[in-house]
């Protein structure tokens, strides 16, 4: 999916910084081991996407999930600043049961 937004100006124009980060911690894993990680877009804000995650464990159960809060910032003023329309239709073609 992320190959679909390499090359668009508009994505690699996008300043972040994270807002709010969540764990839940289902179950234990041990080392050594392997592990499976996960992470999709949930959803696309004014000035913020939601990014949600899962790691898994050797034996496919999911051990943790989480979400990120990320806001689109403007460098100069430290403040956030909307999404702009290009980005935003770009961030949209990568949610789950959006149209390709």
């Amino acid at each position: 999916m992320l190959d679909r937004l390499r090359g668009v100006p508009a994505i690699a124009d996008l300043e972040v910084v994270v807002a709010h980060l969540e764990i839940n911690y289902r179950r234990q894993m041990f080392y050594p081991g392997s592990v499976r990680a996960a992470a999709r877009l949930v959803e696309v804000r004014r000035s913020a996407v939601v990014i949600g995650q899962a790691i898994f464990d050797q034996t496919g159960a999911c051990a943790a999930t989480g979400k990120v809060v990320l806001v689109s910032i403007d460098r100069a003023s430290g403040k956030s600043r909307p999404i702009p329309d290009a980005a935003r239709a770009a961030l949209e073609t990568l949610i789950t049961g959006a149209a390709s």
